[in-house]
């Protein structure tokens, strides 16, 4: 059981650089496809 905890936490600490990396530009593209679906909405 320890050796499988330490192997995910391995695993997790591997993802967290891509997480941050990509999770900004999720982020922005979220809030851009938000922000437009609400103009084309309104214009409609």
């Amino acid at each position: 059981m320890y050796l499988i905890d330490v192997y995910e936490n391995e695993k997790k600490i591997n993802y967290y650089p891509y997480i941050y990396k990509y999770g900004c530009y999720f982020i922005i593209f979220g809030f851009a496809l938000g922000f437009w679906s609400l103009i084309i909405y309104s214009t409609i």
